[in-house]
């Protein structure tokens, strides 16, 4: 983007160039490609780009019909890494003239639209594009039409996010081929009104921090955009999003930069105020916390909504909303008055918002409502793309939410929900996680809103008549199928491989992650806490953990699109373990005596500073 844009020539931005360079020739598999994350296949489309990216930074580009700062070779890289450069790019081109296999080319769908215009647009070669949904014209039709806007409802929100800047970068690529070019001069659909056009459109959802969709990449590819369609690079949202990105850019402690992709200040924040109001003894009026719960209320749409970023005015979605209202009605239950006057009516908007998003199905969908349907288990990858379809995790979300603020199965939201999550539940007795890798995941997410519902694990058979008799069997499925795949360490475990085939259900190493959500999980639903298999958890939990009280686990099985990209949340590693610890201490002592249990409780309660109750 620096390179596209000429941005690089500011002061002291080719050092930092240099420093991303240095990060990305990290990210090379053994076989020479570059991955998109740590643990995944070489991706061949983002190979081309890394290598297009190296030959910018090192003068290998032909300059001509293109700014200097395009070809010119970046003076802060010195020999050495000059020479490790060129010992990658050979071995990115090997792993490129490799044999492809149809495997490879599944891995890559997501990446192929980025990766094509970001290679033509830097003219290494002309590429044809069908002049259709992607010119400009269309989009800006699209987007002020009642008609268009009625069409594009039903467009998962992440592509409709994608579309305007790769249409406008893909506008001079369209009229260089002689095929597009001369359809789109004959129809009448490329000319200047619609750059423009767009963008002043991608100006208006421009977000107060700078960025757009609360996201890195989006933000590089819509200034690249904007400076395509005629802005200036001195205009002041190209500054804000420059200092937007200079925020999210980070040391990668080996000498060189990173950008992360995402700051979801808003779910880590509702994270943190929920694990440490769950430790016995803690309140929301402590100094620690307390500012925190003012944040999250400092940060409410007016709408009632909340996005994953602060400041994120235009891209508000269900998940999060609901990670905060849940959070906030925790908050409620310890607050002082002047506080809790703020939490209430915080709390109802929420509510409101929540509730007028909630499909026919019963489900929630991350944006916006669908009517296409999926069938329980993974979801097919056209249907994540252009798809926002209701899922397991989020409506098991959004349901927690909904019950900790006061509903109950007496009200009609809390029963759709319910009969969604039931009729969604997988041969296996789990329910499969969209956002997560897995089963695991997602059966957690269940039983944790099952029990904050009142329904509990019992070996006794409930009264034949009841009506929620159905709700308590899924339970009872889910509960039994994470008691299946515990692990003779005591943990549990389940990698990537489980959202390409249900046999990987709930198989894999032990993990932290994993283990403290299924402990947290199951005794939230009632599971007995002085269970052997609780304890033998809480020992493997209690083994794994670091000498300053952290836990460390590096899988990426968070999910961006399901088979094929996912990424870390770092933040989850401190708070699902504490969760668990402090589902456990919330049980009187006298109740576990059996299988160490009262042991194990004494000794976490003095590490905690927890002082006996009598």
């Amino acid at each position: 983007m620096l390179r596209t844009t000429g941005l690089v020539e500011r002061p002291g931005l080719f050092e930092r160039e240099a420093g991303l360079v240095r990060n990305l020739i990290r990210q090379v598999n053994p076989d020479g490609g570059f991955y998109k994350y740590p643990g995944s296949p070489s991706s061949r489309n983002f190979t081309r780009v890394a290598l297009l990216a190296l030959r910018m930074v090192t003068g290998q580009l032909p300059s001509k019909n293109r700014p200097l700062s395009w070809s010119r070779s970046n003076p802060a890289i010195d020999e050495a890494l000059m020479r490790n450069i060129g010992i990658i790019q050979e071995r990115a081109q090997r792993f490129l003239r490799g044999r492809r296999w149809r495997s490879d080319w599944a891995f890559d769908r997501e990446f192929l639209l980025p990766a094509r215009i970001l290679t033509a647009y830097a003219k290494e070669k002309r590429i044809f594009f069908p002049p259709i949904l992607i010119t400009p014209s269309f989009l800006l039709w699209a987007n002020r039409s009642s008609r268009g806007a009625a069409a594009l409802s039903q467009v998962n929100t992440i592509l409709r996010k994608m579309l305007p800047a790769f249409s406008i970068l893909s506008h001079g690529i369209l009229a260089g081929h002689p095929l597009s070019g001369l359809i789109l001069r004959r129809r009448g659909k490329l000319h200047e009104p619609s750059l423009k056009g767009m963008a002043r459109y991608l100006l208006s959802q421009q977000n107060g921090t700078g960025g757009w969709f609360y996201n890195v990449p989006y933000t590089i590819t819509n200034i690249m955009a904007l400076i395509e369609a005629g802005i200036p690079t001195d205009h002041p949202a190209i500054l804000r999003a420059m200092a937007y990105l200079e925020g999210n850019l980070s040391p990668d402690g080996s000498g060189g930069f990173k950008l992360n992709t995402m700051n979801a200040d808003i779910w880590d924040t509702g994270l943190a105020i929920g694990s440490y109001l769950a430790i016995p003894d803690r309140s929301s009026n402590d100094k620690e916390i307390r500012e925190s719960v003012e944040f999250l209320l400092d940060s409410q749409h007016a709408d009632g909504s909340y996005a994953w970023e602060s400041n994120s005015h235009n891209d508000a979605d269900n998940d999060s909303t609901a990670h905060a209202v849940h959070s906030l009605a925790l908050a409620s239950r310890t607050a002082d008055a002047g506080l809790l006057e703020r939490i209430g009516p915080a709390v109802r908007k929420g509510l409101d918002y929540l509730l007028s998003h909630q499909t026919r199905s019963g489900g929630f969908s991350v944006w916006q409502a669908t009517s296409i349907r999926s069938r329980p288990g993974s979801m097919a990858l056209w249907k994540q793309f252009f798809f926002d379809i209701p899922s397991i995790d989020v409506t098991a979300r959004v349901l927690s939410a909904l019950a900790d603020s006061g509903l109950s199965v007496r009200d009609e939201a809390v029963a759709n929900a319910l009969q969604f999550l039931i009729k969604n539940q997988s041969l296996n007795g789990g329910w499969w996680c969209r956002w997560w890798a897995g089963y695991v995941p997602g059966t957690c997410y269940v039983l944790e809103a099952l029990g904050k519902l009142g329904f509990r694990f019992a070996k006794s058979a409930p009264n034949p008549g009841s009506r929620y008799l159905h709700v308590r069997e899924a339970l009872l499925k889910g509960a039994r199928f994470l008691l299946r795949h515990q692990n003779r360490d005591g943990g549990w475990g389940e990698t990537v491989k489980a959202d390409s085939s249900m046999s990987y259900a709930g198989v894999g190493d032990s993990r932290p992650l994993q283990t403290a959500f299924v402990i947290s999980s199951l005794l939230g639903c009632g599971f007995p806490a002085d269970a052997p298999e609780i304890g033998r958890a809480l020992a493997y939990l209690l083994s794994v953990a670091t000498p300053d009280g952290r836990w460390e686990d590096d899988q990426v099985t968070f999910s961006f699109f399901s088979r094929i990209l996912y990424y870390r949340y770092p933040l989850t590693n401190y708070i699902l373990p504490l969760d668990a610890l402090s589902a456990y201490l919330r049980f009187p002592a006298h109740l576990l005596n059996g299988h160490g249990g009262r042991k194990v409780f004494l000794g976490l309660r003095s590490v905690a500073g927890i002082g006996d109750k009598k």
